[in-house]
């Protein structure tokens, strides 16, 4: 028919030539040497859930064949095979089924790529109270602060405010406060009158005015001097700003989202922050929780990366091994969102794909991401190795534990596994535990 076949004794050896060359189908006996074919079935599932396995069997059995499809296997032929055309007729089926899956996650992914900047992606565990909450406050004409660790998407909070606000049609402006010595951030605030200071040429209007009728994102307002505090309190307090080097004073209507990874308090407390400029912006608070509090968005955020800059690199993915999302899932990340992003851009630009893998990912993250974390193999005694048995049965109840962590709840956990809800489900009764 054409295919490319590649022929394995058992289970063991079709895993050892997995990574040299995935296969698009697998097409199985159920009787075999080791792992058998329903453990083989189960191993293909956590490698790549889109490869299909057709099972075959000269010992057919209603509970057999039900099994096999309730493990997920694409189909289930009896031999001996007369005619020989069902077989073929079942690789047509596969096939035609693996180019529809491939397709439909393609367009899934640009669709995924398409989101407006503003959109934050997921709405499940700790992030729906932030979602209920912005959604709440976005209507208020009131100032916003957003505090957590930086690179958590603070920005895109702020956005999000300013987006679901009356004062969406009208861009929102931005600035960080850190990023600009104390006369130049002034200036680009306020505006200066010509000849406010050497090379001052014309009079420039700063970026309250800019934001007028819209919303004006401060980030990093943690930074600000005392002098700039002064000025940006009288501007929330009174709505009037007066540009650098000008006596003229000018009305604005402006909201002001602000944003600082810093504990304002504990700045207010040490006298390098206004505590009543504090009490002005965090009218709202808005606490962005860390990545590693929100792990069950960790996919979600994962696909979306790689849709929205595959196309700027040139290349296709199609998905994410489960080994490379079990990595990312499992690791702590320090740097939140922003070192995800980096981390999969990273891995995109060292893949050629379809799918993103574990040993793509920079090296710190193959260290430290695993959900189970491997004893050291030197100097073991005999007596220090448990029995077979013994050893999955604790291995399982250990992964299973880091995996629920990491998943927040089934659907997450069996995605980030690779396994069938089902069979997630049953494994955990298995040895006693719920989601």
């Amino acid at each position: 028919m054409g295919y490319g076949v590649r022929v394995f004794e058992s289970a063991d050896q079709l895993w050892g030539a997995w990574d040299s060359c995935p296969p698009d189908i697998v097409l199985s006996d159920v009787q075999m040497p080791g792992a058998g074919g329903f453990g083989m079935l189960q191993g293909v599932k956590q490698l790549d859930p889109e490869v299909p396995v057709i099972l075959m069997t000269g010992a057919a059995s209603i509970d057999s064949a039900v099994r096999a499809l309730r493990e997920g296997a694409y189909d289930y032929l009896v031999k001996p095979f007369v005619p020989i055309d069902v077989v073929s007729a079942a690789l047509s089926r596969a096939s035609e089924w693996r180019a529809l899956r491939t397709e439909n996650r393609r367009l899934n992914l640009e669709v995924e790529a398409t989101r407006r900047d503003g959109e934050i992606i997921g709405a499940k565990g700790s992030l729906k109270h932030l979602f209920s909450l912005v959604e709440s406050v976005a209507r208020l004409d009131v100032s916003v602060l957003v505090h957590g660790e930086s690179g958590t998407g603070k920005e895109l909070v702020a956005r999000a405010v300013h987006s679901a606000s009356p004062r969406r049609d009208r861009r929102m402006v931005s600035v960080n406060c850190g990023a600009l010595s104390e006369a130049l951030l002034e200036s680009e605030l306020f505006g200066h009158a010509k000849g406010a200071f050497t090379g001052a040429d014309r009079a420039r209007a700063g970026l309250f005015e800019e934001a007028d009728r819209s919303t004006l994102f401060l980030d990093e307002v943690g930074e600000l001097s005392m002098s700039t505090q002064v000025k940006l309190l009288r501007v929330l307090q009174e709505g009037e700003i007066r540009p650098v080097g000008s006596n003229r004073v000018r009305r604005v209507d402006v909201r002001v989202v602000a944003a600082t990874h810093r504990k304002l308090p504990r700045l207010v407390d040490e006298g390098s922050f206004r505590e009543d400029l504090y009490f002005r912006l965090n009218v709202v608070g808005v606490h962005v929780p860390a990545l590693r509090e929100r792990r069950e968005e960790i996919p979600d955020l994962a696909y979306f990366f790689l849709a929205r800059h595959g196309a700027r690199l040139g290349k296709v993915f199609t998905g994410i091994e489960p080994a490379c999302m079990q990595v990312l899932s499992g690791y702590s990340w320090p740097g939140n969102v922003r070192e995800l992003v980096n981390a999969v851009i990273r891995a995109m630009a060292v893949s050629d794909g379809p799918l993103l893998r574990a040993d793509a990912l920079p090296p710190e993250l193959r260290g430290a991401g695993s959900l189970v974390q491997e004893p050291a193999a030197e100097n073991v005694q005999a007596g220090e190795v448990a029995e077979y048995a013994e050893a999955r049965r604790r291995f399982e109840q250990t992964y299973l534990r880091r995996l629920l962590a990491a998943g927040g709840n089934l659907a997450s956990s069996a995605r980030i596994a690779g396994l069938d809800p089902s069979n997630l489900r049953r494994m955990l009764k298995r040895h006693g535990m719920k989601t």
